[in-house]
């Protein structure tokens, strides 16, 4: 994996986003990184990154929500639009799991289930290793 580019900042750029690009064999792959927490002040800023990436014509995103500490069903409804988009384009979206607190949404709403999730940024470039832990607390997070 060679980093590429970093990718355009949308117009509102905000410092808890950020976008990268990477080349994985012959496949670039587009990586929005969140931290703190997506809701709906911050939903439409994802929105932008993600949508960016689409129309630079990479349909392989990697969002690594690592930084994550809570998403609300506004940023879901993002991800899950970003997850059509790149399918529609015979591409992927693939998670970097949240923390445990983001991800009980995630769990919840049974997205954990939907979505391509992997436990690393590496992995999730790769496509190895998925995150196969629907009980995060077999990680020793509580999984309450």
């Amino acid at each position: 994996m060679i980093t590429v580019d970093d990718g355009p900042a949308p117009a509102n750029e905000d410092p808890s986003f950020q976008r990268s690009r990477y080349r994985h064999g012959d496949i670039d792959i587009e990586v929005v990184a969140a931290a703190g927490e997506i809701d709906w002040a911050s939903a439409p800023i994802l929105r932008e990154h993600l949508a960016g990436a689409m129309l630079a014509g990479v349909p392989h995103v990697v969002l690594d929500l690592a930084g994550v500490t809570f998403i609300d069903s506004s940023g879901l409804s993002v991800v899950i639009r970003a997850d059509h988009q790149a399918r529609a384009r015979q591409g992927w979206l693939r998670l970097v799991t949240p923390p445990a607190q983001a991800y009980k949404v995630l769990r919840m709403t049974h997205l954990d289930e939907a979505l391509e999730m992997y436990a690393t940024r590496d992995a999730a470039l790769t496509g190895t290793q998925p995150d196969t832990f629907p009980d995060r607390g077999r990680r020793g997070w509580d999984s309450s």
